[in-house]
Order: C-alpha cells, then sequence, then structure tokens
C-alpha cells in the first residue's frame, strides 16, 4: 500500500506516523517530490492522507490506484467539490476523517463563553495598554465587567455531532441548561439534555438560549444558517460562539448585531473569507474587534494530543483497508459530510 501524506509533517508527526501506521506499505511526502517524481508516484497511491485544504483536488484524477482520501481534521466542504465528488463516486473511493478536535474545540466553546460575558479581552486591552482600571466598570451587562454567569444560563447547540457532546459535557459541569436542535431528536434519547428540538423549531429555539453554537458541518444547505433573520430570533443580550465553519454565519448580520446591541458579544475562531481569499491580513470585511469579540485564527483544535488522535486514527483506518474491515468516520458523499 502507498500512502501519500500531502501537508508538510513536523518530525514529531513522522514520528507518530512511524510509530501508529504498521500497514506494512510505503509512505511518501509529497512536499519532498520533485514535480517529475509526483507525476511518476501518483499513479501507484493507494492512499492520500492530508486536510481538506492541503489535499490537491487537481491530483485526484492521476492517482489511478486510489482507494481512500483520508483528512485529517473534521472539515471536507472545500475539498468536496461537486466535482470531486463525482469523481471519487464514480471510482468507489472512500473518504474518511480523522474528527480528532472535539475535545479542544469544547474546551475552547467554555473558555470563550466566559471570556465573553465577562468582558476579559475587552478589560485586558483597557488595563495593559492604557492602564485603565475604571472606565469599563458600567454597570451595564453589554459594556462592563458586570457580566452574567454561566451557571444557571442556557446553552443551545445548533446539531449534536462529537464536538457538541464535548460542548454539552462541559457545559453541564458549569451548571449550564444545555438544549440542542437536530434533524434526528431520537438520536440525543439518554444524552442527559434538558431540551431537544426539531430542525424545524430551530427559529425558536433561538430565542430560548444565552448563548448559541453551531455545531454542523458546512453544506449547500448550512450556508450562511445564522442569516440576519435568523440572528434577529436570537434572544437580546445573548452570545454567538462559532469553531466549525465561518460561512455557517452571515458576518454582515452579526456585525449590524453587535453594533445594534442585539447581541452582546461573539467569539469566532473561523471566518468566511477563509476558503476565499486564504488565511492571511484581517480576517473579515467588516471591523468586528470594535465589538465585544474574540477572533482567533482557526485553532480552536490544535493541540497536540488533537495531532497525535488524527495520525492515529489515520493509522487505525489503513489497517482496516488493508484487512477489508469497514472504516472509522467515513463521510457520505452525497450527504458532504
Amino acid at each position: 500500500m502507498v500512502v501519500l501524506l500531502t501537508w508538510q509533517p513536523t518530525a514529531v508527526e513522522l514520528d507518530l506516523v512511524e510509530r501508529t501506521w504498521s500497514s506494512g506499505g510505503e509512505v511518501l511526502r509529497m512536499h519532498d517530490l520533485s514535480p517529475a517524481e509526483l507525476d511518476a508516484a501518483l499513479p501507484t497511491v493507494d492512499v492520500m492522507v492530508g486536510y481538506m485544504r492541503t489535499i490537491p483536488k487537481d491530483l485526484l484524477p492521476k492517482a489511478e490506484r486510489l482507494r481512500l482520501v483520508h483528512v485529517l481534521g473534521h472539515g471536507v466542504d472545500s475539498l468536496l467539490t461537486d466535482e470531486v465528488v463525482g469523481g471519487l463516486r464514480d471510482r468507489g473511493v472512500l473518504v474518511a476523517r480523522s474528527n480528532p478536535c472535539a475535545i479542544p474545540m469544547a474546551e475552547f466553546v467554555l473558555m470563550a463563553m466566559i471570556a465573553l460575558t465577562r468582558r476579559t479581552v475587552r478589560l485586558h486591552n483597557a488595563l495593559s495598554r492604557d492602564g485603565d482600571w475604571s472606565t469599563a466598570l458600567a454597570a451595564r451587562r453589554a459594556e462592563g465587567v458586570l457580566g452574567g454567569e454561566l451557571h444557571g444560563s442556557t446553552l443551545g447547540l445548533v446539531g449534536y455531532g462529537n464536538i457538541a457532546r464535548e460542548v454539552h459535557a462541559r457545559a453541564s459541569a458549569f451548571g449550564m441548561r444545555v438544549g440542542a436542535v437536530m434533524r434526528r431528536p431520537e438520536h440525543a434519547e439518554g444524552a442527559g439534555l434538558d431540551v431537544v428540538r426539531p430542525w424545524q423549531e430551530l427559529d425558536g429555539f433561538l430565542g430560548e438560549c444565552d448563548y448559541v453554537v453551531p455545531c454542523i458541518p458546512l453544506t449547500a444547505h448550512t450556508r450562511h444558517l445564522l442569516d440576519a433573520d435568523r440572528i434577529g430570533a436570537m434572544r437580546p443580550g445573548s452570545y454567538l460562539v462559532n469553531v466549525c465553519r465561518g460561512a455557517l454565519v452571515d458576518e454582515d448580520a452579526l456585525y449590524d448585531a453587535l453594533g445594534s446591541g442585539h447581541l452582546a458579544g461573539a467569539a469566532l475562531d473561523v471566518f468566511e473569507r477563509e476558503d476565499v481569499e486564504g488565511r492571511n491580513g484581517y480576517p473579515s470585511r467588516r471591523p468586528l474587534h470594535a465589538y465585544n469579540t474574540i477572533l482567533t485564527p482557526h485553532y480552536s483544535g490544535a493541540t497536540a494530543e488533537a495531532r497525535q488522535r488524527a495520525l492515529t486514527t489515520v493509522g487505525d483506518n489503513l489497517r482496516r483497508l488493508a484487512g477489508g474491515e469497514e472504516l472509522r468516520n467515513l463521510v457520505r458523499l452525497d450527504e458532504g459530510y
């Protein structure tokens, strides 16, 4: 079995590959190959491994023996265009994900909710940059340090997959009331949620929550799911935390809601422009930092432990592929996740 790595692995990652991938195959590193060497190797490749943005879509048809595309993260939206999906389906190529980041992303969500309601970033900036101890002490919740507590607040999860479940576990430990809206409410049976709503009740559900966290993949059906109307349906003074995909949220509508005071704050680890203009420069078309926001560069899932889980899952799936067993975390190409 020939496995092509489509990202530039670190020494630590290469050590993990050597220790956890025991398929007995050959591992090639794309970035170590010349264009001629890559062209010669592609027809022999059985598996491509990388992140959704590092797997070259134009190389997939050239890998004539390709059996599996394995994504190290959670998302596949920018990789699985209609053309790519059609080609993979026609050839019977499988797509799998490692899904390694639910724990650090959930921890990030809890951190963000606390920091937003206590205005931690704005107060840090005022104190460290200007020595300002008092200006931000206004009692209004939407402006000052006298924010709310997570305890007793309502958290609304949009979707209830592995990331949402990890958020739920931690939010419950903080004494939050946790609800979720999902397409298949029966899947939440026994999960211990305080509120379970079907997808068609999303708008009403948003109005019941102090914090809203979308935990769903980006597809044609979920792009701008949180648009002006749905953000308008959120409870006045509530908060939005997005760690999954930037285009789930209409950033223009979010900016307007922050400016009007309808929303008290937002934490964004992902942005619309990532897949359009790349990861460089200011992350949004709007100056979101002017309000009570936390903006981070798509790193909520970036931990050493998550990287180890990602590579270990690949190794497990390589063994399964070699042995003719069912793979873990297969992507349903017709649904896009």
